[in-house]
């Protein structure tokens, strides 16, 4: 579980990096729709660009989508 803000280092030979999240929607909860995103900033913290569900390639790379519903779980 990485929390909002965290820093987590990445070896610098590593090709691929792959976020994800998991949630399952129950009729006590009803309708969930969890998004995941991702900023790319400089070595100066200053913004550069972000990947989203409004930006589905950005930072070199690909955002799978905005799935909106999960009664049977998804990641």
């Amino acid at each position: 579980t990485v929390e909002r803000g965290s820093r987590i280092a990445f070896d610098s030979k590593a090709k691929a990096i792959r976020m994800f999240i998991y949630w399952k929607e129950n009729e006590k909860s009803g309708r969930i729709d969890v998004d995941l995103s991702a900023a790319g900033y400089d070595k100066n913290w200053k913004y550069i660009t972000h990947l989203s569900w409004t930006s589905l390639k950005s930072l070199d790379c690909v955002h799978s989508g905005d799935i909106q519903s999960a009664p049977d779980g998804a990641s």
